[in-house]
């Protein structure tokens, strides 16, 4: 309309926004279906975890998203919890801890599983927040166990075979 009230037409503003649209598709895709667990804690509060971090832990979403940093801590391994515990705190305080480490966790079914993180302090809707990507190494762990049990048998063998040799 103008000064006067007359109609003048019609205005109109169009963005193409596709390319948006699929950056947005292909982050919630990436994170969806991750094969990491991927969480982020804020102000003491687990605020995200994706599909993969409740397949790890065994807790549903629901569950998961009720968490407190505590509930997290309660569930790692006794023989490694204060060694973790330690780093979270350092890591909230914005001290210098490494990225990247590993610990025992306890599924909610109970099953002890080993984990390594990796971790960062970053800004989550205007406020600091730590990231974790979680991978489940317990088949690695496991396979350098049993290596290294093969390694102690075979030198143990060698061992009895030298002996009965020099007999």
């Amino acid at each position: 309309h103008g000064a006067d009230g007359r109609w003048l037409g019609r205005r109109a503003s169009n963005r193409n926004i596709t390319a948006r649209v699929r950056a947005e598709e292909a982050n919630r895709n990436l994170v969806t279906h991750s094969l990491q667990g991927l969480v982020i804690f804020q102000d003491g509060l687990l605020v995200f975890a994706n599909p993969t971090a409740s397949e790890m832990t065994g807790y549903s979403m629901d569950e998961l998203l009720l968490w407190r940093a505590d509930d997290m801590i309660s569930r790692i391994h006794e023989d490694d919890r204060a060694f973790v515990w330690t780093r979270f705190q350092d890591r909230v305080t914005g001290q210098a801890v490494p990225h990247h480490y590993g610990f025992r966790f306890m599924r909610k079914d109970g099953d002890v599983r080993h984990w390594e993180i990796f971790s960062t302090l970053f800004d989550y809707r205007g406020r600091p927040a730590i990231h974790v990507a979680v991978l489940d190494v317990t088949e690695r762990h496991e396979a350098e166990e049993a290596k290294e049990r093969a390694l102690a048998d075979l030198q143990e063998s060698e061992a009895r075979f030298r002996r009965r040799s020099a007999e």
